[in-house]
């Protein structure tokens, strides 16, 4: 609730959801259906038009538009001519049944000492592994034995496998699946740090990954690297950059390899970075490179 409410007080919703084009034309569509319902009641004599108040009509035609512009926790955006879909919902992405991607460190750091609690591996742990991380360093272990790294000597703390960007780890926890990606480097201070450059680089491994090793599943994805990663890019433009990059994959490969992507954003991030999903709908339309 607390987001809906927030919502109806942004800029963006009044912008994109009422005070637009596509209002403009929901709503004289609503009243030529209106009128025409009115025309076929007052053949039939069953209402009189001549006693019905227009500014009663317009009223009532201006708020069944609004009821159907009132601010949503999800967009759907189908790809023309493809058997593709993407979603930007808001909400909690361990809820939403699909192959999940985490986010993690070139060295695959577990520590709670290391990771932010409330970050989406500081979660993932606590949901999965909150008894014993010691199975979980075992998993990523087994995950990553195929993968070639390199020895930290100097690293005062955590591991000292450093793997390579865009690294993937597949963890199966009961019958769900998840990828750690590397995608972020610790400095001495346990910070995590990753660039726009960074990030262009690993989606075309992460996907590559999931072609070769991932389930024919929905692939519900964060908003990669804007948290914890610090990167320097808007919301809705990495919301762009992970959706167009799936697209290039699927165009290289010539076949789709998930028929659904879910990029999930937090509540808390939706209010705030002021994130209204009419926007971004908007935003994805013009964007895209099909």
């Amino acid at each position: 609730m607390s987001y809906f409410l927030y919502s109806i007080t942004t800029g963006s919703y009044w912008k994109y959801a009422i005070l637009s084009v596509d209002f403009i034309k929901s709503f004289f569509t609503v009243l030529a259906g209106a009128w025409l319902v009115i025309e076929l009641a007052n053949c039939s004599h069953w209402v009189d038009k001549e006693h019905l108040r227009v500014e009663v009509v317009l009223g009532i035609a201006f708020f069944i538009v609004v009821l159907n512009r009132i601010p949503i926790n999800k967009i759907c955006y189908k790809v023309p001519g493809k058997d593709l879909r993407f979603e930007v919902r808001i909400g909690d992405m361990f809820e939403i049944p699909g192959q999940k991607i985490i986010s993690t460190n070139t060295t695959f750091d577990t520590e709670d000492e290391i990771i932010a609690k409330n970050s989406l591996q500081g979660q993932f742990t606590e949901k999965y592994y909150s008894k014993n991380i010691g199975d979980l360093d075992k998993a990523l272990e087994t995950a990553l034995s195929k993968e070639e790294y390199n020895l930290l000597s100097t690293k005062s703390y955590g591991k000292t496998k450093e793997y390579s960007m865009g690294t993937v780890a597949k963890l199966t926890c009961g019958n769900e699946y998840f990828y750690w990606v590397a995608m972020s480097k610790l400095n001495d201070s346990k910070t995590a740090s990753s660039d726009v450059a960074t990030i262009k680089e690993i989606l075309p491994k992460l996907w590559d990954f999931f072609i070769k090793k991932g389930e024919v599943d929905t692939i519900i994805s964060p908003l990669l690297g804007t948290g914890k990663g610090r990167i320097n890019m808007t919301r809705k433009k990495m919301i762009e950059e992970i959706f167009q990059s799936f697209i290039d994959a699927v165009k290289k490969e010539n076949r789709v390899f998930s028929n659904c992507l879910i990029i999930v954003v937090s509540r808390k991030d939706a209010i705030d970075h002021q994130i209204n999903l009419y926007e971004i709908e908007a935003y994805l339309k013009h964007a895209l490179v099909h």
